[in-house]
């Protein structure tokens, strides 16, 4: 694991992501989470990029069921320059081992696991759980390492604030840091961001990233609020023997621009010049006739929730698992639900230009209410 923290006077950012040279993976993870915080407000925010096997990577956004507690941490520390930026690299470590699922040791510590001792309880009721699978295989020399080393700064740091627990030599996200990571972050924005933000870090990017178009997607995403990291490593890959035709299948369908990159069946029309209208017809469900009127519209779909109460509170079960107990409850107007809307309207009710777009999400979204 390696913590870079940078930042102005005024502000602290720290950078948390795999060492490459520490990690014996023949294909190297790029998962990256970095944390930006200004103690003189108590005001941070987190973000998360995901390896999921792609050039580009997944930005999510990281929500804080306790974020007020964090805040009056991270203001209460304002005094104190070093105590504020370990205090943040706590954080950004036990948001990247709750993204990543993997546990982190203190540098210092001798050998990979502890010494002495009973497992857990999690670790007893999962070989419980396990008791009739046959056995893993051994630790390889491909195999992504089980424990991440993390700074002593950040676990003393973390510790002290109920961020970090040390169990035996295990550091792990504590039981009362919750933390959600929340889809919906442009994969374009953040692409872009990256790549300038990492010059000189010694960051290494996926495979493949340096050789992207950016350009490219982003004129066969405009349509698109928030493109996901597959749809920007579809439309930003040079390397195919027509490009071209993918940016004219965007700008034939430019709202469904997404949901294009995301299926074989409407890649492979794209690719090998089929027609295009009816592998969209098939896996949306919309008639000839309703897709021509989706295609004159260019506004994107605004994503986010329509509405959101509550909260995520975790806690132990009688089992001692420490799980989530109760959830927030929200509600996403999507493109998909709008488009299984469509498929039961006769097509004369479907938007045919973006004012009448608009107006038609305005009145969807004012009709969604939560349920009791």
């Amino acid at each position: 694991m390696i913590v870079r923290q940078v930042g102005s006077r005024e502000q602290i950012r720290v950078l948390v992501w795999m060492n490459p040279d520490l990690l014996r993976s023949s294909r190297h993870r790029h998962d990256f989470v970095a944390v930006t915080a200004i103690p003189e407000t108590g005001a941070f925010d987190c973000t998360a990029m995901t390896d999921v096997g792609l050039p580009v990577l997944q930005p999510q956004a990281a929500r804080l069921v306790h974020e007020q507690r964090i805040r009056e941490l991270i203001h209460a520390h304002a005094g104190r320059r070093d105590q504020a930026e370990s205090l943040a690299a706590a954080i950004a470590v036990a948001s990247f081992l709750r993204l990543t699922g993997l546990e982190g040791m203190c540098k210092g510590q001798a050998g990979s696991e502890p010494v002495g001792g009973d497992p857990d309880i999690v670790s007893r009721f999962e070989s419980f759980l396990n008791r009739d699978s046959a056995p893993l295989p051994s630790s390889s020399p491909g195999s992504i390492p089980k424990r991440l080393m993390v700074p002593s700064h950040a676990v003393v740091a973390g510790i002290e604030n109920s961020i970090l627990q040390d169990e035996s030599g295990k550091v792990r996200p504590h039981r009362d840091f919750s933390i959600s990571f929340l889809s919906g972050s442009c994969a374009l924005e953040a692409a872009a961001a990256m790549a300038k933000e990492m010059e000189g870090t010694g960051y290494r990017f996926p495979d493949g990233f340096q050789e992207l178009d950016l350009n490219a997607a982003a004129r066969a995403l405009g349509s698109v609020d928030s493109p996901t990291a597959q749809a920007v490593a579809f439309y930003a890959d040079a390397s195919v023997l027509r490009p071209e035709w993918r940016q004219q299948s965007a700008s034939a369908y430019p709202l469904l621009a997404e949901l294009m990159a995301q299926f074989d069946l409407s890649r492979t029309a794209i690719d090998e010049a089929r027609p295009l209208q009816p592998a969209i017809s098939e896996l949306t469900g919309l008639s000839k006739g309703k897709l021509k009127r989706l295609g004159r519209m260019r506004t994107p779909l605004s994503t986010g929730r329509v509405f959101e109460f509550g909260s995520e509170v975790r806690g132990e079960d009688p089992l001692g698992i420490d799980r989530a107990r109760r959830y927030a409850l929200g509600n996403e107007l999507s493109l998909s639900q709008l488009l299984a809307l469509f498929a039961d309207l006769d097509t004369s009710w479907v938007p045919s230009d973006d004012e009448s777009w608009i107006r038609f999400i305005a009145i969807v979204r004012g009709f969604v209410q939560p349920v009791a």
